[in-house]
């Protein structure tokens, strides 16, 4: 399964997701799965850290509770400022997917069919 089908499925599925540990100035927040078709969701309460790792890029370490929960963490890439890719890391896997701002400044990360992931 990939990580697009993983965070897409935490709010339905039963289990648990390990990555690295979370620092603990994690903030609470507002994260979203919205569907492709645009249908208005409800947010849902997660915990979103930022972290420089060892080679000085910004990790978002993102918890969210939703469902069976998910803990995964985000790279976020421009080139010249305009974003290009995400490095998703989940159970110790690397994904690959694309990104972008929202006209809220809200992040959100392509989840192909099923929506994408909003935080």
């Amino acid at each position: 399964m990939n990580f697009k089908a993983l965070i897409a499925a935490a709010a339905v599925t039963v289990g648990t997701w390990g990555a690295a540990p979370m620092p603990a100035e994690a903030a609470a927040s507002n994260c979203w799965i919205v569907p492709t078709s645009g249908y208005r969701v409800d947010p849902f309460r997660c915990d979103v850290s930022e972290r420089t790792n060892a080679n000085g890029h910004t990790v978002y370490d993102i918890r969210h509770f939703q469902g069976a929960g998910a803990h995964f963490s985000v790279i976020l890439w421009t080139v010249r400022g305009v974003p290009t890719t995400a490095e998703v890391f989940i159970d110790g896997e690397r994904y690959i997917t694309d990104w972008y701002y929202d006209e809220d400044g809200d992040v959100r990360l392509d989840l192909g069919p099923s929506g994408e992931f909003v935080f």
